[in-house]
């Protein structure tokens, strides 16, 4: 499993402080509990750009109101849900497609939860579960999905040291190893 030291072996400490993050409010605002890996990486970093490509969503409300952090994420995933189809398709690590049921959304028991977006458009999403540490990583474009059998820790550092690639990236579906603290 990669842990946040595995990180910050790629691509450098951070440099500016992260905000605190209430976790314990967020996370019963939006009724999960968050994966330790994504919590460590808040707690380390502020707001995070990856390869100037891959944005994580902050953590933390900011001057928001955190009873509105889950109205938010129902909002952002609405264009994801399906249209009356049964099926999407799913790409593998090589590209190829095949088709399965949608995935839930959030706030469904073990829905889609975002964590990132892309410059592309795409989203960045947890498969949510019972057991956060358990939780894996799903990329979309909106019309092509991509499911990695990992933690987003093991996702970053797989694709910033080039042993994952996601197929809905562009080029390689690597990231290059910087990092701009928003």
């Amino acid at each position: 499993m990669a842990s946040i030291a595995d990180f910050e072996a790629i691509v450098g400490a951070p440099t500016t402080a992260a905000p605190v993050v209430d976790w314990n409010t967020l996370e019963e605002t939006v009724g999960l509990v968050f994966p330790s890996d994504y919590k460590d990486l808040m707690n380390r970093y502020s707001q995070l750009s990856i390869d100037r490509f891959l944005g994580m969503l902050i953590a933390h409300p900011g001057k928001r109101d955190v009873r509105s952090a889950k109205d938010r994420v129902i909002e952002r995933l609405s264009h994801l849900e399906a249209d009356d189809d049964d099926s999407i398709e799913l790409l593998d690590d090589e590209g190829e497609r095949s088709l399965r049921t949608p995935f839930p959304l959030y706030p469904h028991p073990n829905g889609l939860y975002p964590w990132g977006s892309t410059q592309n458009g795409d989203d960045c999403l947890w498969l949510t579960g019972e057991r956060p540490e358990e939780w894996t990583v799903v990329i979309t474009d909106g019309y092509f999905w991509w499911h990695f059998p990992g933690s987003l820790l093991e996702f970053l550092v797989g694709a910033l040291s080039g042993t994952v690639r996601c197929p809905i990236f562009p080029g390689e579906g690597t990231l290059e190893a910087s990092i701009q603290e928003l």
